[in-house]
């Protein structure tokens, strides 16, 4: 099985896992920990959610924070102990990856099968009614045929109710793109209304209310679009930058690339004046800048190997606070 971004995993031992991205190793799945049952969040130290999921008869627990270095530190140190077997340690990176092994993959739900079960079923709730009526507006006003979107979060997995958001998949760049376009035509014409609250959500244009649901809709790629091209990538350092973005194409998958040029070094390896891409593997980050803007992102500095050898800043290594910021002129 192909795995893609954001497919979720229904581990053994019950734990709720996000796919993060598109290439993994042979024998595993490379992921974030999203939802824990009840039982086991003591081993954690973490701060929950009061909110409580439930999912096939099993209380689940959200972290408040799912992308943060104190998080991911804790995760790993309770997995380290109680659950090894979610762990693959990284010689290279020097750090442990959170993943899920194939033989530990109970079930994994996939957006685009969420919304052909939810069309198929005979009685819908009034969420799956708003849902769909949300997917078959935009597919309608995009062009973009409905087998290209999916029912993602929640809802997906069936634990929803009427005041959960409406999560939505749309697969391929190019549908993406005509999905976002038609979401500004649909509030120009006041049939949706776009939210505003902060600058990478303004920027995106991809989350927003459809009959006083927020909903946000998020690209995942095609698997004609996939590509794992064999590269090692060795960290050296944080370091902040400030770059001039030459490449923003496939900036809406997680992970965002951005092409970068003209790297001033605001803190850290000199070397990183030479990036040739930012990318981050924190979706806050996705879609946050066009060809031309200038950009700081503080992260990872790697020192890429392929084909050719080229620097990079990563965002989202877990070691500190990491981010993408647009600079305004």
């Amino acid at each position: 099985m192909e795995f893609r971004d954001g497919d979720i995993i229904l581990s053994r031992d019950g734990f709720l896992f996000y796919t993060l991205g598109y290439c993994h190793p042979r024998d595993r799945v490379i992921s974030f920990l999203k939802y824990v049952p009840k039982k086991y969040t003591s081993l954690f130290r973490l701060e929950w959610l009061s909110y409580r999921w439930l999912f096939r008869g099993v209380e689940l627990l959200r972290p408040k924070k799912l992308f943060s270095p104190k998080v991911y530190s804790s995760i790993v140190e309770t997995f380290e102990k109680y659950f090894p077997q979610y762990l693959l340690y990284s010689k290279y990176l020097g750090k442990y990856i959170v993943s899920v092994p194939l033989d530990y993959v109970s079930k994994v739900f996939i957006p685009e099968e969420a919304l052909r079960r939810i069309r198929e079923k005979k009685h819908r709730d009034r969420l799956e009614e708003k849902a769909l009526r949300l997917v078959e507006l935009l597919s309608e006003e995009s062009e973009v045929p409905i087998k290209f979107f999916g029912i993602h979060g929640s809802i997906c997995l069936g634990m929803h109710n009427e005041q959960s958001d409406i999560d939505l998949t749309v697969y391929g760049s190019l549908n993406y793109r005509k999905v976002i376009y038609t979401l500004r035509r649909l509030e120009r014409e006041g049939i949706v209304r776009l939210l505003r609250r902060n600058l990478p959500e303004t920027i995106r244009g991809n989350t927003g209310l459809f009959e006083q649901t927020r909903f946000v809709v998020n690209a995942v790629r095609l698997h004609s679009e996939i590509s794992c091209d064999e590269i090692e990538c060795k960290p050296l350092g944080e370091v902040v930058v400030e770059c001039i973005v030459t490449d923003s194409s496939e900036s809406m998958f997680r992970p965002a690339t951005y092409g970068v040029t003209r790297c001033k070094v605001l803190s850290g390896d000199s070397r990183a004046s030479g990036c040739k891409q930012v990318i981050s593997m924190i979706g806050l980050y996705r879609g946050v800048a066009s060809k031309g803007d200038t950009i700081i992102a503080k992260g990872m500095l790697e020192e890429c190997r392929g084909d050719e050898t080229f620097y990079r800043v990563f965002i989202g290594s877990g070691i500190s606070e990491e981010y993408i910021g647009l600079v305004l002129k």
